[in-house]
């Protein structure tokens, strides 16, 4: 449940709007014991937001993997991304 808002707010801004200029990359891999996740998008510029999905996911995963996940998140001009690494194992 922690990747689905990724996922829909790559469809949700991903300019769909305009069919010859959207698109949508999602790479979800398990590589051992980390889960690696990038969704990038396209999206129009003055169309992103900081919005209060972002912001429950990430306060989401403090609370489910405390210092076991890393986010980046790149905003850009035409592309939206976001690269998402979790630990599934827990440190000893």
């Amino acid at each position: 449940m922690l990747l689905l808002p990724f996922i829909e707010n790559a469809f949700k801004h991903s300019l769909a709007h305009e069919k010859d200029k959207a698109w949508i990359h999602i790479d979800i891999r398990l590589k051992k014991d980390d889960l690696h996740m990038q969704v990038a998008n396209s999206c129009h510029p003055s169309k992103q937001t900081n919005g209060i999905g972002l912001a429950n996911v990430k306060k989401r995963l403090e609370l489910s993997y405390p210092g076991q996940y890393q986010l980046n998140i790149h905003p850009g001009d035409e592309r939206f991304e976001i690269d998402l690494t979790i630990a599934l194992k827990t440190p000893v």
